[in-house]
């Protein structure tokens, strides 16, 4: 070779690393930048019934949050960022989607070749579509908050960061899968429908359930699995609900079980095991009898009228710990021991119907029936004639004496009286309006006089 060749390849060889290093030079000192950003999926296709949103961030804050229906978007993605790299801002993160049938698939991902420093990434959707949720992050944690939203799927998935995820009256189609390795899980979840199997996995994750007056349509398992990560359910169920569930808790920790249920709505079996740990079972006097060792069931427990609840607790090393609290749970810091002293709550009115000479011939009274734990109760409502000179059509008077206590609630317990014309009719409803799981209504005094215009037809249920 030519001693020109062999030159003009040093020249070559050096100049790529000359070029090499520059470019690494330039990488290493591109500054830190921050950033807004967003962008929307607006409802294209009109025949799109069903929505899957799948993000693959694997760092920041995500959040999933519900936007209102009338929004002419199916979601809408903002998102804050601190990165370097030369992608401009709109172009970090990749929202992209394909349409199959009435199907709309939603890809959310960020830039491969991208160093984030930080990201904060809203996810707004909106909750007129069947919805299937997919989320796979690996340092990420995920905030889910909904409220009335139809789920087909919902599978999250953590690898250190955390999932927080509330949802209230919603129902729930398919499975209900968490899973985290080493990142906490925190679940709130109230007055949910589920079709199908309630599942959490962890490695040395914490697990944190908190669940209130929650449905499943047929014979599910609430599976609740951790290596080594402490989990903690709390379930309070105050109303009759059908639910046949198993629930499966196992570990090599600790882990503890706490439900309030009236024990007049429950039948129950459970089993603990463990191979060096401990085992505590508290239980109200009289309602679980040892059947067999470690195996507890209540005497009512094959009647299917019940709600049933079967337990099975594993902890290997740890302590488990399972509890059953007789109670009527208004608070979620309610707890096992008397939180007040019991006092009577006083409460009258009444409300006037002025004859304006409608184009009626009856006066039709429906006195609505009000929950009692598996039970409807009827208000005592008694009926007395008006003079017929008088210009009422209807006139209602009441008087009620009810209980606040622990076990029985705190909360407000109103009338509510609604009033239609239908035809010829004068239709009156009255009803006790009260929050389901605030307050079990007991009374120490309940008295309703209906006073009713003799001049027409009046009928009552």
């Amino acid at each position: 070779m030519k001693r020109s060749d062999i030159i003009n390849i040093i020249l070559a060889i050096g100049g790529v690393i000359i070029l090499s290093s520059t470019a690494l030079i330039i990488y290493l000192n591109v500054p830190i930048k921050s950033a807004s950003a967003s962008t929307q999926i607006s409802n294209f296709t009109r025949n799109a019934s069903k929505v899957e949103i799948n993000t693959q961030v694997p760092v920041g804050n995500i959040f999933f949050i519900e936007m209102n229906q009338a929004s002419s978007n199916i979601i809408e993605v903002k998102w804050d960022i601190k990165y370097s790299g030369y992608y401009l801002p709109q172009q970090c993160i990749i929202t992209k989607y394909t349409v199959q049938d009435t199907k709309i698939k939603i890809l959310i991902d960020t830039q491969k070749n991208i160093d984030i420093d930080s990201l904060n990434l809203k996810i707004f959707f909106n909750p007129m579509f069947l919805y299937s949720f997919i989320s796979n992050t690996e340092v990420g944690n995920i905030n889910f908050n909904a409220f009335n939203v139809e789920i087909k799927d919902f599978f999250f998935k953590s690898t250190s960061g955390e999932l927080n995820i509330k949802l209230n009256k919603s129902l729930i189609y398919g499975d209900f899968r968490l899973s985290s390795d080493t990142g906490k899980i925190k679940t709130t979840l109230d007055h949910l429908v589920f079709s199908n199997n309630f599942v959490c996995n962890s490695n040395t994750g914490v697990q944190l359930h908190d669940i209130w007056n929650v449905k499943f349509n047929s014979i599910a398992d609430i599976n609740l699995n951790s290596n080594n990560g402490y989990i903690q359910f709390y379930w309070a169920n105050h109303f009759i609900k059908s639910n046949n569930v198993n629930l499966n808790v196992y570990s090599n920790t600790d882990f503890r079980v706490k439900i309030w249920c009236p024990l007049s709505i429950m039948r129950s079996q459970v089993s603990l095991s463990t191979i060096t740990g401990s085992k505590v079972f508290i239980k109200p006097v009289g309602s679980f009898e040892e059947v067999d060792e470690n195996f507890y069931q209540t005497s009512k427990i094959d009647d299917s009228s019940l709600d049933c609840y079967n337990i099975t607790a594993t902890s290997n090393y740890g302590q488990l710990r399972v509890q059953f609290v007789n109670c009527f749970k208004w608070s979620r810091i309610c707890d096992y021991t008397q939180d007040f002293l019991p006092y009577n709550v006083n409460s009258c009115g009444n409300h006037t119907l002025t004859d304006k000479h409608y184009a009626i011939n009856s006066v039709d009274f429906f006195n609505v029936k009000y929950i009692y734990l598996n039970e409807t109760r009827s208000l005592p409502v008694s009926y007395q004639p008006l003079p017929s000179t008088s210009e009422n059509l209807v006139f209602i008077d009441w008087e009620i004496n009810y209980v606040h206590a622990m076990g029985i609630g705190v909360g407000k317990l109103d009338v509510k009286i609604v009033n239609y014309i239908k035809d010829d009719r004068f239709l009156i409803y009255l009803a006790l309006d009260f929050a389901l799981d605030r307050i079990l209504p007991t009374f120490n005094k309940c008295n309703f006089t209906v006073y009713y215009n003799p001049n027409y037809n009046f009928n009552h249920d």
